[in-house]
């Protein structure tokens, strides 16, 4: 990767791998190495090349005790999934490499997306997914 980023003089990566949640806990240990594995290289490569990152989180990264109304800026994050567990790691490793290591990092928290015309994926939103394809 790094090699590729030189010859090519790219300064942005946009991190975007994922195993959503419902695939995610079918296989476990794929999703964390899948997620932290590919995080890691990722910033890894950052650094040495000096490129900058994007890093988007879903909203799996919370968990059952984060406020449902008028949640904080600043939430606690529980997540119980193999999907929200390696998000919060990845997330707190980003924050390290950008203070410690001084990597550009940028990072925002997608909601789910439902449309009614693609079939559920494996995330969190599949029921809602579905239900609006029986309905089309």
């Amino acid at each position: 990767m790094r090699s590729v980023m030189r010859r090519q003089d790219i300064g942005e990566i946009y991190r975007l791998v994922a195993k959503l949640s419902a695939v995610a806990e079918c296989d476990p240990e794929t999703a964390r190495r899948v997620k932290m594995e590919s995080l890691l290289n990722v910033l890894a490569a950052a650094r040495e090349v000096e490129a900058r990152v994007f890093f988007p989180s879903p909203i799996a990264a919370f968990g059952a005790t984060t406020p449902r109304v008028d949640a904080p800026q600043v939430a606690v994050q529980r997540p119980s999934t193999m999907c929200g567990v390696p998000k919060v790691a990845g997330e707190l490793l980003r924050d390290y490499y950008a203070a410690r290591l001084g990597v550009e990092l940028r990072g925002l928290r997608l909601p789910g997306l439902i449309f009614c015309v693609a079939p559920p994926a494996g995330g969190a939103t599949d029921y809602a997914v579905e239900m609006l394809r029986a309905t089309a």
